[in-house]
């Protein structure tokens, strides 16, 4: 459900600006879509991510050290930190992190499922303007409008970051 797909344009977008840094892309299949998924799930990839929930990242560090990071937020700061996308400074750093976990936010499990399950009443309801999912893209759209104030096209500075990702 939208889940690591942050994470995957990171790395898309610094290889297509000529960066070398690569990862292995293990995609998880949708828990709720069957019940061989649930058991691939409840098996494997639950007993591989230390707090056992979506996205984990397994990560190797300069000097071989490894660790396995897990959730959205946590996992897309650091990718988006390594390849040189959180903009300059802890100030621009903290809004590339909100927008991007905002943006993120808005691809729940609740509204993949109901798309899975044509329930377009319920994905109706949601994205309304008073809808949860119309909340929070009404609050984001006027976050990102007032951090993009200044002469660039990007949202954070004056290059692509995370945020401009995200939306």
């Amino acid at each position: 459900h939208a889940r690591g797909e942050l994470t995957r344009l990171c790395y898309a977008a610094h290889a297509a600006a000529g960066g070398s840094d690569v990862f292995t892309d293990t995609r998880i299949p949708l828990f709720f879509e069957s019940d061989a998924n649930q058991r691939l799930c409840d098996e494997v990839h639950r007993p591989a991510s230390p707090f056992a929930f979506f996205p984990y990242l397994n990560v190797t560090g300069p000097g071989g050290e490894t660790a396995v990071l897990s959730g959205d937020g946590v996992i897309e700061g650091f990718v988006a930190r390594r390849l040189g996308l959180m903009g300059r400074g802890d100030v621009q750093d903290a809004v590339c992190a909100t927008v991007a976990h905002s943006a993120v936010a808005l691809a729940t499990p609740q509204l993949t499922k109901a798309g899975l399950h044509g329930k377009s009443d319920w994905i109706v309801e949601n994205v309304r303007p008073n809808g949860v999912v119309g909340v929070t893209l009404s609050h984001l759209e006027r976050y990102v409008g007032v951090c993009a104030t200044g002469p660039s096209a990007y949202i954070v500075g004056d290059g692509l970051t995370v945020a401009d990702l995200a939306i």
